[in-house]
């Protein structure tokens, strides 16, 4: 892989919802500069190489997410009526 501008990878974050509007910022005084996103460390020291690409797993990892999201929400919805029924005997 190549080095990925933060700005890339929101574009693929855009590519997904359509509706997201991504607003480029200066940084402030305390920002700390930075360049591209790179596994260059990873690579050198722990002869890491990626097997998929950024492109497939931006929208993976949203998946996955997504999917955790789904799955705590409907937890809490079973917990809290669980509770609530309970409270109510």
């Amino acid at each position: 892989g190549r080095s990925r501008s933060i700005k890339e990878v929101a574009q693929l974050v855009k590519n997904r919802y359509n509706n997201v509007d991504i607003e480029l910022r200066d940084g402030n005084k305390l920002t700390p500069k930075r360049g591209t996103l790179s596994i260059d460390g990873a690579r050198n020291d722990l002869d890491y190489e990626p097997k998929i690409p950024i492109e497939i797993g931006v929208p993976k990892y949203i998946d996955w997410y997504e999917e955790l999201v789904r799955d705590n929400i409907a937890i809490k919805e079973f917990l809290d009526g669980d509770i609530q029924s309970q409270l109510n005997e």
